[in-house]
């Protein structure tokens, strides 16, 4: 699928575009190294998140659980209950606000409020959010998201935009989300198992190729003409032939033209 593909990101943003099936997701998950069996060598630095949008759907599990802070807000709730153990301080750390913080995070975010609620009764758009909220709060060096903005409503993704914006580590965006690619630094576009790479967002992307489809267009037309003349020429020639061919023959059958030719 790939020949010959090389690049490097030390910061900012990358918008990965491309036809359907050029190989886009394919490339995140050998960056993330999900996937094996490939020539050459991919570098990375060990805090790497990846959001994924092929993965399951989120169920029998609740949403503090899938934060993975369900047994600080059991610790906390059995220190409000009476409870000293040594190890529920220890669990609790300095997370005392917690509750309340996250309580608020969700509801911000258009979720329910309750970390303990089910993930099973969210909505698809819901399950994305959080799982893109996940992600970017690992605040890893280098993040990839794979079509993070499926899913998401307008407001979902107004909020997605201002995740990012905050966002201080390199990422990796794979999008058909125009207003998404604008945001971005430099674009990657996959086309025919290469890597194609443009400074600035999708416009000065678009542009760029609207250049070289003008320039390829203007050379195709170009190639055109010089085949349509070449085409006359030899059309002439083959007349002229014809026509010298036509005379000698009148000349042979006349008697006036020498034998020898």
């Amino acid at each position: 699928l790939f020949s010959g593909v090389s690049a490097s990101l030390n910061a900012g943003k990358v918008g990965v575009v491309g036809k359907n099936g050029t190989g886009k997701s394919l490339l995140m998950s050998l960056i993330a190294k999900r996937q094996t069996g490939f020539t050459g060598s991919i570098s990375v630095t060990p805090s790497l998140a990846f959001y994924q949008q092929s993965i399951s759907a989120i169920t029998d599990q609740t949403i503090a659980a899938f934060l993975g802070v369900e047994s600080v807000l059991q610790a906390l709730t059995q220190i409000s209950n009476g409870q000293c153990e040594q190890n529920l301080f220890d669990v609790v750390g300095e997370q005392w606000q917690l509750p309340e913080t996250l309580s608020q995070q969700l509801m911000s975010m258009g979720l329910p409020r309750d970390p303990m609620t089910n993930c099973s009764v969210l909505s698809g758009g819901q399950q994305a959010k959080l799982r893109l909220w996940r992600t970017l709060k690992q605040k890893a060096e280098l993040t990839l998201l794979d079509e993070p903005s499926n899913h998401l409503d307008r407001e979902g993704r107004r909020w997605l935009l201002d995740c990012l914006s905050a966002h201080r580590g390199a990422v990796i965006i794979v999008s058909h989300d125009r207003e998404l690619l604008r945001t971005v630094d430099k674009i990657w576009e996959l086309a025919s198992g290469k890597l194609h790479q443009y400074a600035g967002n999708y416009d000065a992307y678009a542009h760029a190729k609207a250049v070289q489809q003008t320039a390829a267009e203007q050379k195709l037309k170009s190639l055109n003409k010089q085949k349509a003349s070449m085409h006359r020429t030899a059309q002439l020639n083959a007349e002229k032939a014809e026509q010298r061919a036509a005379q000698g023959n009148k000349a042979r059958v006349r008697g006036s033209q020498p034998k020898v030719l």
